[in-house]
C-alpha cells in the first residue's frame, strides 16, 4: 500500500518503516536478510536469507513459515502482479519460479542478482553477471536476452507500471529498456558521480 519500507542489513535485521507516521517498527532479528518483498496486498511480506525464503505476517511480524530449496544466497525476489507466483534468484544462479509450496527451476547460468516480473505476470526478467534476459515463468524457457554485455551491473529497477527497465553499471551508462516497445537507450555516466 506504499505506507512502509523493509530494508534488509548483512547485520541480521530487518527494518520497517513506516512512511506515514515516519516511526522505525521494532526491528526483527532473521538472520542476514539480502531481499524483501511485500506481498501485493500488504497482509505480508517475503524476505530472503543464505538459503531460503521466510515469509512473514505484516501485522504481527511472525514468522509464517521458510521456503527451502536454494543452496547459496538467495539475494532476489518478486511476486507477479497479476497470479500467485514468485520468483527467485540464487548466487549460484539458479531461478526458481514460486507456487507454493512446490518451486520450479528455470535453467541454470553464472549468477543471478535480480528478478522482476513484467507488468502482465507473463514475463520475468532476470539480472546476471553480464546479461538481462527476458523468460516466460509459465514455460520456464528464455524468450530473450535485452543484453550480453554489462559492465558490473551495480543496480536495477522497474518501474511502477512495469514500462520501464534500467540497469545502472559500475563501469558504463545506465541503460533503460521500454519493455513494451522494445527499445533502449543510454543515459550518459557523469565522471564526476562514480
Amino acid at each position: 500500500d506504499g505506507k512502509e519500507i523493509l530494508v534488509g542489513t548483512n547485520a541480521a535485521d530487518l527494518l520497517r518503516w513506516n512512511l506515514t507516521t515516519r516511526n522505525l517498527e521494532p526491528t526483527i532479528r532473521g538472520g542476514e536478510v539480502f531481499a524483501a518483498r511485500y506481498q501485493h496486498d500488504g497482509s505480508q511480506f517475503l524476505t530472503s536469507t543464505r538459503d531460503s525464503i521466510d515469509l512473514w505476517n505484516a501485522a504481527d511480524s511472525k514468522r509464517v513459515t521458510s521456503l527451502a530449496g536454494h543452496v547459496d544466497e538467495v539475494r532476489a525476489l518478486d511476486l507477479s502482479p497479476t497470479e500467485p507466483l514468485m520468483a527467485s534468484g540464487a548466487q549460484d544462479g539458479l531461478v526458481k519460479l514460486w507456487n507454493v509450496p512446490r518451486p520450479s527451476e528455470l535453467e541454470q547460468s553464472r549468477g543471478t542478482y535480480w528478478v522482476g516480473f513484467g507488468k502482465d505476470g507473463r514475463s520475468l526478467y532476470r539480472l546476471g553477471r553480464t546479461s538481462l534476459e527476458a523468460w516466460d515463468p509459465a514455460l520456464g524457457t528464455k524468450t530473450g536476452t535485452l543484453a550480453s554485455d554489462l559492465k558490473e551491473p551495480s543496480a536495477v529497477a522497474i518501474s511502477a507500471d512495469a514500462g520501464l527497465l534500467a540497469v545502472a553499471q559500475r563501469q558504463g551508462a545506465t541503460i533503460v529498456w521500454n519493455l513494451a516497445e522494445g527499445t533502449k537507450r543510454e543515459l550518459a555516466q557523469d565522471p564526476d558521480t562514480t
